[in-house]
C-alpha cells in the first residue's frame, strides 16, 4: 500500500493534507476519476466558462504522479 494525496484546483488550490492508502497508481488514478466525477455532479458550477477543474495525484513523495483535468469550453456564439 502506499499513501496519495487528491489535490484540487478550480481558480484556487486545495490540498489534501491526509491522503488515501491504496494498493498502486492504477487504484489512484480511478479514485482520481471518480472524484472528479463526484464533485461535478454535486457541483456543476466548478466549471465556469474556460476554467479548469482539475484533481492532482502526488505521492507520498510529493511528486506528481497523475492529473485529472476537466474544462468547461463555451461554444455558443456571442
Amino acid at each position: 500500500m502506499a499513501r496519495y494525496f487528491f489535490h484540487t484546483a478550480d481558480g484556487s488550490r486545495d490540498r489534501d493534507e491526509d491522503g488515501v492508502d491504496l494498493p498502486d497508481i492504477q487504484a489512484a488514478r480511478l479514485e482520481a476519476i471518480r472524484y472528479v466525477g463526484e464533485m461535478l455532479s454535486q457541483h456543476p458550477d466548478l466549471l465556469g466558462t474556460g476554467q479548469d477543474f482539475c484533481v492532482e495525484v502526488m505521492n507520498e513523495h510529493d511528486q506528481l504522479m497523475f492529473k485529472v483535468v476537466t474544462r468547461g469550453i463555451d461554444l455558443s456564439p456571442h
